[in-house]
């Protein structure tokens, strides 16, 4: 006996139909591309997962596909609202060093600081390139054995150390601070300075921080074993 002598037209059709739904709701399950869970707090998306505040729909957690288009795990600040990528905080230290020492004279105006690069092959920097957030803020960290000695009237020397940032926005050296070691009634005088710096209100993109160098009064300035550390948060 064949089937269709055993099934009327009918109920081949409805068995047809229950299989094709079931094919649809199984192909949802594997791809979920859209779904949300307790009232639309934790939304899936193809790209992204986000969590929201049951309170005020603020996304507090996003990962995946952020809203300015990278990739990462965000969440918010509670007490500035602004928004934090966790990876810029786990990966995005960078650091270099310079260990040739390299000296300057002042510049032409002894009042002032004169920011430049090292001469010869001690080169420019140290310096590093780092990826600033929405939170608009860095760590800048600077070190270095620094010395000076006189080579005129007054018999006051001066070694500073002060880093550029360049990016979607500019600094000079002396913007947010610098390192400056001063002697007085010293033919010659060496210390090892070093501190971090906080920067902050930056646009979001990538920034390159460079160590810049200055000899003030009437010195002879010598910069060795330099450091930059830079840390977005």
């Amino acid at each position: 006996m064949g089937v269709s002598d055993a099934m009327h037209s009918g109920d081949i059709v409805k068995r047809l139909e229950r299989l094709e739904r079931k094919q649809q709701e199984m192909g949802s399950a594997r791809r979920m591309e859209n779904a949300s869970v307790g009232n639309g707090g934790i939304r899936l998306t193809g790209s992204s997962l986000t969590v929201t505040d049951d309170l005020g729909g603020q996304v507090v957690v996003q990962l995946g596909i952020l809203d300015d288009g990278t990739q990462g795990l965000q969440i918010v600040d509670p007490d500035t609202g602004a928004p934090v990528d966790l990876h810029t905080i786990a990966f995005g230290l960078r650091s270099d060093r310079a260990d040739r020492s390299g000296e300057l004279t002042r510049g032409t105006d002894p009042g002032q600081l004169e920011w430049r690069d090292l001469p010869g092959n001690s080169g420019v920097g140290p310096s590093v390139t780092v990826r600033v957030g929405r939170t608009g803020r860095m760590r800048v960290s600077i070190a270095a054995r620094m010395g000076c000695r006189s080579s005129g009237d007054p018999n006051t020397c001066s070694a500073a150390m002060g880093f550029e940032i360049d990016g979607p926005e500019q600094f000079s050296a002396f913007y947010w601070g610098y390192l400056e070691l001063i002697a007085h009634d010293s033919a010659n005088v060496v210390a090892t300075l070093g501190r971090p710096y906080e920067v902050s209100g930056l646009e979001p993109g990538l920034y390159t921080v460079t160590a810049k160098y200055a000899a003030g009064y009437a010195s002879v300035a010598r910069f060795t074993n330099r450091y930059i550390d830079v840390q977005p948060y």
